[in-house]
């Protein structure tokens, strides 16, 4: 299952296509590291960390609708997001928070200091 992209865009990405164009995507699933909380008490037993879905970054160069679509099949649900805007559109994901939406992904953006 593949989400298509959210039809929300702003004009603060300037990337050049052909950058995106020579790299070859990743396609292999997306990996999500499992953490067991139960010991901690907290409502949530498991949580999960990941990297930044679609990014693409250096040696980095994934796929955002297929990340996104592995999320929503490992029934992942709620999103936090350490990430600043100005991150993002470095990993060339500046619409990610959108996307998220788009795909029925509730998401938290708390920037770490």
């Amino acid at each position: 299952m593949v989400f298509e992209r959210s039809p929300v865009r702003r004009n603060d990405f300037d990337s050049s296509e052909d950058e995106e164009n020579e790299a070859v995507e990743n396609l292999t699933p997306f990996q999500v590291d499992w953490v067991d909380l139960s010991f901690t008490g907290c409502c949530a037993e498991v949580i999960c960390i990941s990297g930044l879905p679609g990014c693409k970054y250096k040696d980095t160069n994934r796929n955002l609708s297929v990340d996104i679509a592995h999320l929503k099949a490992l029934d992942i649900t709620d999103v936090f997001v350490f990430c600043s805007h100005r991150e993002m559109v470095r990993c060339r994901v500046p619409y990610l928070v959108d996307e998220y939406s788009c795909a029925g992904l509730k998401f938290i953006i708390s920037q770490l200091k």
